[in-house]
Formats: C-alpha cells, sequence, structure tokens
C-alpha cells in the first residue's frame, strides 16, 4: 500500500517536472507485476535488484528475466503503439506508458 502510493505520488510528481511527456499521450504507470506473472505463465514476481528504473526484474521458475517494459505498456493499455519512459534513471517507480 505504501509502495502504491509512493508511486503514485511520483508519477504526479514527475508530470508536473516533465509535462512534455505527459502531453505525448500519457496512458499511464506500468503493471510491471501484472507482465511478469502473465509472461511466466502465472509463476513469476517483480522484484527490484538495482534502485534505478533498470532495476527491475522478473523472477521465474528459471530465474530472474528482463522485463520489456515497451511490452508490457502494449499489453496493459492493449495498444500497439504504446511505449514505456523513465521519467526519472534513479527511481524505480518512474515508469509511465506513452502513445503518440
Amino acid at each position: 500500500m505504501i509502495q502504491s502510493t509512493l508511486a503514485i505520488a511520483l508519477i504526479l510528481l514527475g508530470t508536473l517536472i516533465f509535462p512534455d511527456i505527459a502531453q505525448a499521450g500519457e496512458l499511464g504507470g506500468v503493471d510491471m507485476d501484472r507482465y511478469c506473472f502473465d509472461y511466466s505463465g502465472g509463476f513469476g514476481r517483480i522484484e527490484l535488484v538495482e534502485h534505478t528504473a533498470w532495476g527491475w526484474s522478473c523472477v521465474t521458475r528459471s530465474g530472474y528475466e528482463d522485463i520489456d517494459v515497451d511490452d508490457a505498456c502494449r499489453q496493459q493499455y492493449s495498444n500497439p503503439d504504446a511505449y514505456a519512459r523513465a521519467k526519472n534513471p534513479n527511481d524505480p517507480y518512474s515508469w509511465v506508458c506513452i502513445s503518440d
């Protein structure tokens, strides 16, 4: 709950700091946990292995897997043109999905 609230607050703050991204067609945040779960066939979970935007991994039965954040956006929003951007490279919670 605290992480969700923090993530929402950071996304809102990022929108104020980087309004050009928000105006480009921001769809919303990225549900990496759901993407990992679906990607792994229902066995995966996300884990922050490095405290950066690119520090997320999907832990599956096979081990640690990279997360394709662009694909996560496309699937989450059912939009083939969607892509992901980290508003702050040092903030793992700053990911948003965008469509032009």
